[in-house]
């Protein structure tokens, strides 16, 4: 009979079974510190910065219209009815009447410019943006810029002059003239606003108006104003219209 002697070292006792085992715990800590590993990687992401500011909420009664207006009411493809001012290269625009080969005080486009801002908020980077042509191929059209208030008409300040206009452009091709409006300090002179603009014709033609907004920002949005009514009184003959959905 030969006697089988257990040995008593690190190893001693360890079988077939124990053997599996520890193969299982092996593979179970290697899947372990694997998936800390992955969660290293993802902890080790750098935070987003994330800005946040207050807001702030004007209380009042406020209208105005709508100037981009696409009209369904006939049932069938939308019809573009769109403020001919307010959008330009869509291929609604406003003829005027002829202008003379120079300047008078008699002669002007009149835009008085919709409300919607609330009072009492300072103003940055307001400007006038006109596009405009000659509507003779030959004519040459130059402007400059009176702005006022429509509630008493007084004029606050006038930019360029007959010797210096703003701007000129020849032909029956659009161009885009922006002129800075620094009188316009404040939403309260926005909301208030009417852009008188002189003009003549090297060719005592009419123009073409294409774009007749103003543009700006208060501390807390941009703003697009639209003319509300619009005076030709190119030939002298003042005209005056207001934008249909605006009211009477």
């Amino acid at each position: 009979m030969t006697a089988t002697r257990r040995g008593r070292g690190p190893f001693a006792g360890w079988g077939p079974g124990r053997s599996l085992l520890v193969i299982v715990v092996a593979i179970a800590c290697t899947l372990t510190v694997s998936a800390i590993a992955t969660l290293a990687v993802f902890s080790d992401a750098k935070p987003v910065a994330i800005t946040l500011s207050a807001g702030r909420i004007f209380p009042g009664t406020r209208t105005t219209s709508g100037f981009v207006v696409h009209d369904t009411s006939g049932g069938g493809t939308a019809v573009d009815r769109t403020s001919p001012f307010a959008v330009p290269g869509d291929g609604i625009s406003t003829p005027t009447s002829s202008w003379t080969t120079s300047f008078a005080t008699n002669r002007y486009l009149q835009f008085d410019l919709s409300a919607p801002l609330p009072a009492g908020l300072g103003t940055t980077g307001v400007a006038f943006r006109l596009t405009i042509s000659s509507s003779s191929p030959s004519g040459t059209v130059c402007s400059y810029v009176n702005v006022r208030r429509i509630s008493d008409d007084a004029s606050l300040a006038t930019y360029g002059s007959p010797a210096s206009p703003v701007g000129c452009t020849t032909g029956t091709g659009f161009a885009t003239l922006v002129v800075s409006l620094p009188v316009v300090a404040s939403s309260d002179a926005a909301n208030d606003l009417r852009v008188r603009v002189y003009g003549r014709d090297s060719a005592g033609a009419g123009s073409v108006v294409d774009e007749a907004v103003v543009v700006g920002s208060t501390p807390y949005a941009s703003f697009t104003l639209y003319p509300v009514r619009f005076t030709d009184a190119a030939n002298a003959t003042p005209v005056s219209a207001p934008w249909g959905l605006d009211g009477p």
